[in-house]
Formats: structure tokens, sequence, C-alpha cells
């Protein structure tokens, strides 16, 4: 007479087919949150005019704090157009009157594949884009304006 050995008792498992859908169900979710609807509409990206020239510049001081920059009108023009930022990025801006001071944050500044102005930060993840020269081009000229960059300790 031969006895059989008593087996140990198996847990249930999942099956093949589980673990398929389960596969399917973790690629189709990670599909949707990739995907975008439409084209992206560029909003302020543009590239400079190629035939654009600077002729002159003003008498106007930008200093760079952090992720900002500030600037006081202190022509007696009022300033209007399009800021270039290193003739990469750019914005338009509401007219600057003169003796006014304004602050504007460098992340609005895009460039024509509407990528933003590396400008830092906190969370930043690079070293930040240096600005070196800021321009505005109004409807009949591009005026250079004065970049101050603070001196390294």
């Amino acid at each position: 007479m031969v006895m059989a050995t008593p087996q140990p008792a198996r847990l249930p498992t999942r099956t093949r087919p589980a673990r398929t859908l389960w596969g399917i169900a973790l690629l189709g979710a990670l599909a949707l949150a990739g995907c975008t609807s439409g084209e992206k509409t560029l909003v302020d990206g543009t590239p400079l005019p190629a035939d654009l020239k600077q002729t002159r510049t003003l008498d106007i001081q930008v200093t760079r704090t952090g992720t900002d920059i500030t600037m006081t009108n202190t022509t007696d023009l009022t300033l209007t157009g399009r800021l270039w930022a290193n003739q990469w990025w750019s914005r338009t801006i509401e007219p600057i009157a003169p003796a006014q001071r304004v602050t504007l944050d460098l992340r609005t500044f895009l460039d024509r594949h509407n990528t933003p102005f590396n400008a830092g930060g906190f969370f930043s993840t690079q070293p930040p884009d240096k600005l070196v020269q800021l321009q505005l081009q109004t409807d009949a000229e591009l005026l250079g304006l004065l970049v101050v960059t603070p001196a390294r300790d």
C-alpha cells in the first residue's frame, strides 16, 4: 500500500486574466493622462522679426530680483509694445507712463514655441537663465533698455 504524502494547502492566487486586465487598465490610465486636446494655441509666442535692428538705447535701468524684473520709465515717452528678453522670449506690455514703475514676472515671457523664460524659483530643478538684454519693440523701432547685473561677491 502506497501512502500519499499530504500536500500543503494552497492560497488562492490571481489568475493570469486578472493580471492582464489590471495591466491594460494601468496602461489606459497612463495614456489618458498624457493626452492633450488639439494643438496648443500660441498666446504670446512670436519670433523676433529678422529685419528689426536696435536703433538706440533708452536710459531705463532694469533690475532683476528672483523671477521678477523691475523698471522705472525715466523718459518723457509712454512706453508700449512688446518687450524682448535676450532676443528670444517676449511679451506685450500695457502702456508705461513717464515716471511709472512696473514689475514683471519673467515667467510670463514666452518664446515662439510658447515655452516660458526659465526664471528659476524655489521649486526650479535647473539654474535660471541669465537676463543679458531687454529690448522694447514699438511700431517703428527696437529700443534697448539697460539691464543692471549685480556684481558677484
